[in-house]
């Protein structure tokens, strides 16, 4: 069989469907593409729908795309309970292949996008499964080898359409053993307690002897 170079450019919203069309080989392993450059910007992104149960894999990545993830209707209450009793369990499935991108020009981004069909916005702890279930689709490979060249991020939207506004957007961070995406809520630093200045002895120190609100900069 002969497998040549594919190239190919994603910009200004130009789409991609990625889905098998008549009858593919038996052997087909899902659709890989040599080069991928995308919009220069996120403004200028391309579109890929992953409406394929098996894989893209990526050779060479630069520029920016957004990449649309379907997933199934809401889920039954029972799904649901048992989402609650296990939170890492996410409350939706998603229907596309995963993405593998095997190395990143710098500078480069991509955006994994599912809509807010059966979700429950209010739900913390749901939406954080779900968003972190759908940074899972991606694996940055060179991720493991040092290379840190790809911002990810997921989203929430209120469609599956290029112009769906914003529900939900969040970084996706990357896993070290395998460049597997993930999202992981930051940790915010709890702020530190103001000195209390009326049970200290002075020093001397004109820096630390005064207020808060008088120390020089």
């Amino acid at each position: 069989i002969f497998k040549g170079e594919t190239n190919l450019y994603l910009q200004n919203g130009a789409t991609w469907n990625n889905q098998a069309y008549g009858k593919t080989d038996n052997g087909f392993a899902g659709s890989k593409v040599t080069n991928l450059t995308g919009g220069s910007d996120e403004s200028k992104a391309g579109v890929i729908f992953q409406k394929d149960e098996k894989n893209i894999t990526i050779g060479n990545y630069g520029g920016f795309t957004k990449v649309f993830f379907e997933h199934e209707a809401a889920a039954s209450a029972t799904t649901m309970r048992a989402a609650a009793a296990a939170p890492a369990a996410a409350p939706v499935t998603f229907k596309g292949g995963d993405i593998t991108i095997k190395k990143a020009a710098a500078g480069s981004g991509i955006t994994l996008v599912t809509d807010n069909a059966g979700l429950d916005m209010g739900d913390k702890a749901s939406v954080d499964s779900t968003l972190n279930a759908l940074a899972n689709k991606l694996y940055y490979s060179a991720y493991t080898e040092g290379e840190r060249n790809l911002a990810g991020k997921v989203e929430i939207a209120e469609g599956l359409t290029a112009s769906s506004v914003s529900v939900r957007l969040e970084d996706i961070t990357y896993k070290d053993e395998d460049g597997q995406g993930q999202y992981i809520e930051p940790v915010v630093p709890e702020p530190e307690p103001e000195k209390d200045f009326h049970n200290v002895p002075i020093t001397g120190n004109t820096a630390e002897d005064a207020e808060p609100s008088q120390k020089p900069f």
